[in-house]
This record gives C-alpha cells, structure tokens and sequence, in this order.
C-alpha cells in the first residue's frame, strides 16, 4: 500500500476511493477490487449483500518494531473520562456497551475480561 502511496500520491488514492459505491455496490462485493481492508462491521454487508461470496481474510502488516498482528487503524471509541471515580457505574457502562457489540457483532474474538 505504501508504493502505491508513493507511486500515485495519497490525493490522487484517496479520489479514486471515493468514487467507489458501498453496501451492495462495494467494489470488493460486485467484483472490481481485488483486495480491501476491512472493519468488522463490513462483514455484515458481505452477509447481506454478498452470502456466497468466496474470500479469505489476513491480519494487515504491522508497522516495523510493533506488535505482531496489529496495525494502526482509525477507529471509533468510547472512553471512561480520567478522574472518573465511580467504578460502580464505570463497570456497569461497559458491561452495557459489551453486551450490545456481542449482540450485533458477527466475530467475537476480542472480549475484555476484567470489565465483567
């Protein structure tokens, strides 16, 4: 992805990105793109859109010196505010916020054990 990058410049990526279609009209669904990185949340749209397409799924490369496994990536997160006292209601937030991703999420493989 990187030498794409600086083949092509992130401007010129990022235009040809936008152009793509999403949900049933996905590039990766409808067969024009042959690779494509991928939140969890995608997965419901390969169910709904796409329930016998075939592909194979690989951890993204890491960056040089990080953890094995594990990239950088955007993403969208709910914090406890430092100086919060209550731990109380600070656990039972996040046994809410956890049962409802368990209930909409297709892959359970991450779980935080010490908020249970």
């Amino acid at each position: 992805m990187c030498r794409y990058e600086r083949r092509y410049g992130h401007e010129r990526i990022a235009t040809l990105q936008s152009s793509f279609g999403s949900a049933e009209q996905n590039p990766f669904i409808v067969g024009k793109q042959a690779i494509q990185l991928l939140h969890l949340s995608g997965l419901h749209d390969r169910e709904k859109f796409a329930p016998d397409l075939e592909y194979g799924m690989a951890p993204i490369s890491q960056l040089e010196g990080g953890e094995r496994h594990s990239s950088w990536v955007g993403v969208w997160a709910l914090a406890i505010p430092n100086g919060a006292t209550d731990r109380v209601r600070q656990r039972a937030a996040l046994r809410y916020i956890l049962r409802c991703w368990e209930r909409s999420c297709p892959a359970r493989w991450w779980r935080m054990d010490s908020a249970s």
